[in-house]
Parts: C-alpha cells; structure tokens; sequence
C-alpha cells in the first residue's frame, strides 16, 4: 500500500516534511504496529510542494493549525485520506502524524465498528490511549490498542506502552467515537 504526504503547511518546508517521512517510513514503531496488527508495512511517499496527487492513492495532507483544529481522517470520493493539524510551538506534528497514519492502516474506509455496552464506535487504535506517546529518534510516536482491547473480559496487555490492564479500558484521555450517520 502506497500512502501519499502532501505539504500545505507554511511551519515546515519540503526538506522538514520528507525527513519527517522517512524517519517514520523506517521506524521501529511504524513496523511494531504492522506486526501487530498483522499488516504488511505501507510505503510512505512524500510529494513535494506542488507534486500531482496520483488519482485514486490514500494520502495525507499537513496543514498549519492556527485555531486548534483537530486531526482526522475520512473518505473523499471514496478514497481514504488524513488531515493533520499541526502547531510547531506544540512541537505536535509527528505525534498527530502518527496518530492519524495508524488508523488510516486500520479503518481507511471509516467502515470498521465495535460494540461496547450497547452502543456502536468506530474502530480507531489511537483515540482510546490518547495523548500516551513515546520518543523514537526524537520523533514523538502515538500509542496504539492492540487487537486484544477488542476481546471482552481480556486482562493482560492491551495497548503498545501496556499501561492499560484490560480490554475497553481507557487512558486517562483517551476516548471512543461514535460513527456520524
């Protein structure tokens, strides 16, 4: 799987972003995550400013984040995509771009839920231990859940750092989110 990095952000410059790139690109963390989440390792591909984005590829654009808007990711004409908000005075890039690049791999289509006490959530691997990170190579890496937080009554570890005790648990700001219809 080739995913697309667009540069619309004005904080960093084209050499900034393509090394940002291929730290991630040649991370441990980057292949932790695809061993558990049984994936084969995507290929992160940076398009320097003013590059075509090839029609049909996932992608991901950064942009400068002035009024505190909040990372996502979503569909486009059916084509899955992210949108990262970033603040360099938060020093926050590569933690939102790994956020938002592990659940891309996971639920790109936005398609993929769970039940948990009735109610119905999206299946997103970062927001329920949100705000848990680790530093690689000076680069700020998101925590993920991993398949073991889905199994119900599952006690042992439940996320990459194994501060969680079981499955559905939460970090202290950590959440789930319901699907928009």
């Amino acid at each position: 799987m080739e995913i697309f990095i667009l540069n619309k952000t004005s904080y960093y410059n084209n050499n900034q972003i393509s090394e940002l790139v291929s730290k991630i690109q040649n991370s441990f963390a980057l292949k932790q995550f695809c061993i558990d989440w049984s994936l084969e390792i995507p290929n992160l591909k940076y398009l320097r400013i003013g590059w075509p984005l090839p029609s049909g590829k996932y992608y991901m654009n950064i942009f400068d984040n002035h009024i505190h808007k909040k990372s996502y990711h979503t569909l486009e004409n059916n084509i899955p995509f992210a949108n990262v908000f970033c603040n360099p005075k938060l020093n926050n890039l590569s933690f939102l771009f790994t956020h938002e690049l592990f659940e891309l791999l996971i639920n790109p289509f936005m398609n993929q839920k769970f039940k948990f006490q009735n109610e119905i959530y999206l299946k997103e691997v970062c927001d329920p231990v949100y705000e848990n990170y680790f530093i690689e190579n000076d680069l700020i890496i998101s925590d993920w859940i991993l398949p073991s937080w889905f199994q119900e009554g599952f006690i042992g570890k439940t996320n990459h750092l194994n501060t969680l005790k079981g499955s559905f648990e939460l970090s202290s700001n950590g959440y789930m989110e319901k699907p928009q219809y």
